[in-house]
């Protein structure tokens, strides 16, 4: 029998919507974008960042912990 999801359980198709954003290193996915802004989900939590020109992320694998720099404004 094949247990229906939770509502508060995230799909995959969900954090693939939008342009992603990975680590330049590993090709970690780090983010995804779209027209709310910079949207990024782990486990349990949720950002949303809008109205930001850039971004720093020290990615999260243990093998790479690298920082990537994005510019995220219309510019």
């Amino acid at each position: 029998m094949h247990r229906q999801p939770a509502p508060n359980e995230r799909r995959p198709e969900t954090i693939a919507t939008g342009e992603p954003v990975r680590c330049a290193f590993c090709g970690a996915l780090l983010a995804t974008t779209g027209p709310d802004g910079l949207r990024i989900l782990r486990s349990q939590l949720e950002v949303l960042i809008g109205g930001a020109e850039h971004a720093t992320f020290v990615c999260y694998r243990p093998g790479c912990r690298r920082i990537n720099r994005f510019d995220i404004g219309s510019g």
